[in-house]
């Protein structure tokens, strides 16, 4: 009897002390950006040297640029919590945790990287009338402690990306998504238009 009682409080202390899941919620489907052209009236010559001015004094750097053909093509990598949202996760660890889940790698000894890419398209519509379009390629990349990389999402404005991650010690698995905040697009956007 003392056996079966000691087995039975072994196995109750070992259940209480388990892993659990992580909740999660996914981000608002929000993708979708209302705004992702501007026109300008100006000159396209005048457009093109307002555009690489602007993008230049930002945190945008130049990658590639050909007037003839209209593409500017900028890259950056920052704060990921600034350009991506990817929904909020609430944990009890270890570390507990409950919030935002780029945030929640911050506190982890794991990274979230962000490699943004932007396209800009500039086409002359009228002698003094200029459009300029913006899209952009984020890729985000999750690192585990031990250097190797855990999930990778790759979206574009207006979209999202959904991956398969590592929930906790044991090997449960969970999705992920993620999809832009769309700061970087309504920077040049704005930008632009109030130079």
């Amino acid at each position: 009897m003392k056996r079966l009682f000691g087995t039975l409080l072994a196995f109750l202390l070992f259940a209480g002390c388990g892993i659990t899941t992580p909740d999660y919620t996914a981000p608002q489907s929000s993708a979708s950006m209302d705004k992702t052209t501007v026109t300008l009236d100006k000159s396209y010559d005048q457009a093109w040297d307002q555009l690489i001015n602007f993008t230049s004094s930002r945190f945008f750097a130049i990658d590639n640029y050909e007037k003839d053909s209209g593409l500017m093509t900028l890259s950056f990598s920052s704060e990921p919590g600034r350009f991506i949202d990817c929904g909020q996760i609430s944990t009890d660890g270890p570390p507990s945790y409950e919030g935002d889940y780029v945030q929640w790698y911050s506190e982890r000894p794991a990274t979230l990287d962000l490699d943004g890419r932007m396209n800009l398209n500039v086409r002359e519509v009228a002698q003094d009338q200029t459009e300029i379009d913006v899209n952009v390629r984020y890729v985000v990349t999750a690192t585990g402690a031990n250097s190797v990389q855990a999930a990778q999402w790759s979206f574009n404005t207006g979209g999202s990306d959904t991956q398969q991650v590592r929930a906790n010690n044991f090997g449960a698995t969970q999705t992920r998504t993620c999809q832009p905040t769309h700061e970087a697009e309504e920077v040049i956007i704005k930008g632009i238009q109030d130079v």
